[in-house]
């Protein structure tokens, strides 16, 4: 259960995770992936490419400088264990970050936060993936993201540092343009929305390179 009273001092880091590879049996496939995260415990280093010690097998899809980073809200792991009376502690989706106090709603892409030393910058929503419904073994999980856009969303590191679980992380740059994670991911999935919306997410600097050639074509 998460200690709400925490929030009166802001958003926090309740848990930080990093994985390794290893193979997977989902259904009939059988998969390489490092979704499967366990808590780092004291002070980790992170760099360019994300936590010390955090492996990512597919880059096309996660990882690498502009994916270093996953994070996913407290929150949201408490309702799912709601809904599906299990318990999810932090990492169960895969994340490395879990926050409490921040969401997709008040998350904008390009903001940038200070989390113990480091400099994150909010790169794009997180895309629900068949690897993440098979390691809870939830098929439903992608098409629920989709309509309750509980995605979490990754960030790149703009300056390297150190940090540990239980720290603040504090907002120091909030992007102008004010296109939260949710709306960014509603502007990609309404593939017949006006061209507008498509062009001003592709005005926000931090926006991810993958996206924004995506996005791009739309246009």
């Amino acid at each position: 259960m998460i200690d709400r009273a925490r929030l009166a001092i802001g958003p926090r880091v309740i848990g930080l995770q990093a994985g390794r590879s290893r193979e997977y049996v989902f259904g009939t496939r059988i998969v390489r992936s490092a979704i499967g995260k366990t808590s780092v415990e004291g002070s980790v280093a992170i760099g360019p490419l994300g936590l010390e010690g955090d492996e990512q097998v597919d880059r096309r899809y996660h990882g690498g400088p502009e994916r270093a980073l996953c994070t996913y809200p407290g929150e949201h792991l408490e309702a799912w264990a709601v809904l599906w009376n299990r318990p999810l502690p932090p990492g169960s989706f895969g994340e490395n970050l879990t926050t409490l106090g921040l969401s997709e709603t008040s998350v904008h892409i390009g903001d940038r936060f200070r989390f113990g030393s480091a400099l994150i910058e909010v790169s794009q929503p997180r895309e629900p993936c068949s690897n993440l419904a098979g390691r809870l073994g939830k098929p439903e999980l992608p098409e629920w993201i989709r309509h309750n856009r509980w995605t979490g969303w990754y960030a790149r590191v703009i300056e390297p540092g150190e940090a540990t679980v239980g720290l603040s992380i504090v907002r120091e740059y909030i992007d102008p343009r004010n296109i939260s994670v949710a709306e960014a991911y509603w502007i990609r999935l309404d593939t017949k929305g006006v061209r507008d919306q498509v062009k001003r997410l592709l005005d926000v600097p931090g926006l991810s390179s993958g996206w924004r050639v995506s996005l791009q074509k739309r246009l």
